[in-house]
């Protein structure tokens, strides 16, 4: 371990200790402000998402699951490593949550085909 964490633990502390970590784990991911995966620039500072030069208009939600789900193309995840990385917490029954959200950001987004 790099850290240690005492207890009682504070999220605001523990956020910043995470993000510091990943910044020095992965620093062409996390250490910009920008990143770009294909015709969407992603700008982590100011929350914003650009398809192809003009910005889209997102909620705080609809831009961390976004930001999730392009910073990790690839990778498989679990609903609940998703409701847990977007809405902060765990949630223990099932909810379609996630989906409804997925659903309007591909919407927003205008995934298809020629945007890949």
């Amino acid at each position: 371990a790099d850290d240690y964490v005492a207890l009682p633990l504070r999220p605001a502390e523990f956020r910043e200790r995470v993000g510091a970590l990943l910044r020095r784990a992965y620093p062409e991911r996390f250490g910009s402000v920008s990143f770009d995966v294909g015709p969407y620039r992603f700008d982590t500072h100011r929350q914003i998402v650009m398809l192809r030069g003009q910005p889209v208009a997102l909620s705080g939600t609809q831009y961390r699951l976004a930001s999730l789900f392009f910073s990790n193309i690839g990778r498989v995840m679990s609903r609940d490593h998703i409701f847990a990385m977007v809405w902060g917490r765990e949630f223990g029954e099932f909810t379609r949550t996630s989906d409804s959200h997925v659903s309007r950001l591909r919407l927003l987004l205008e995934i298809e085909p020629q945007n890949e």
